[in-house]
């Protein structure tokens, strides 16, 4: 059965891109915010409980969860957030952890923005740390993903800081630089788990 590593990093930091290296090489990457929107489709439980206790306002035209605009009442208000948390966070890590336990590989990636926040670095093997500063990454969340001060600040106060994380990291890899950078760092990261848990 394939050991478990973790891959973490604040918003912004550039935790999806790192992932996408990684599975280029082959490694299974198991997605949280993949099964997050698996958890809640519309039809299942999940959604029912959310719209029950937020209203229609946080779906889409299309009945589909709008997870922006559960995003600005969640990210600007603690208790509703950790509310949505008890209610979705038992059922991702149950699909998780099924699915790392069915992976063959010498070892699996779990991508979690919440790793540290959420206790589940203690279940992991290894936790990979994206790193990245905080002033870059606010800078990207505003060119890239059109994020207004509000909601950025509202999610950092919702995270680890990067102390705190660099804290339980065994291996960095820093996105502060280019694309370019990111290979060789996801290749020396890649090649030391491969020669400590197993062969390709």
């Amino acid at each position: 059965m394939a050991v478990k590593i973790g891959l973490t990093g604040g918003i912004g930091s550039g935790k999806s891109l790192v992932a996408s290296i990684f599975r280029q090489l082959g490694v299974e990457v198991i997605d949280a915010d993949y099964i997050a929107r698996e958890v809640t489709r519309p039809g299942g439980k999940a959604l029912t409980e959310i719209v029950r206790r937020f209203g229609e306002r946080i779906l889409s035209s299309d009945g589909q969860l709008d997870r922006k605009s559960l995003g600005d009442i969640v990210f600007s208000d603690r208790e509703q957030r950790l509310w949505l948390e008890s209610l979705l966070h038992p059922e991702i890590r149950m699909r998780m952890n099924l699915q790392a336990s069915e992976c063959l590989d010498p070892y699996c990636i779990l991508e979690i923005p919440l790793l540290l926040e959420s206790g589940r670095h203690l279940d992991m093997t290894k936790v990979i740390v994206v790193h990245c500063p905080q002033n870059i990454r606010i800078q990207r969340l505003k060119d890239f993903r059109d994020m207004r001060a509000a909601a950025i600040e509202g999610v950092l106060q919702s995270q680890a800081s990067d102390e705190e994380r660099l804290a339980i990291a065994d291996y960095v890899i820093d996105n502060s630089g280019d694309i370019a950078d990111l290979n060789p760092q996801v290749n020396k990261v890649h090649d030391a788990l491969v020669q400590k848990y197993g062969s390709d």
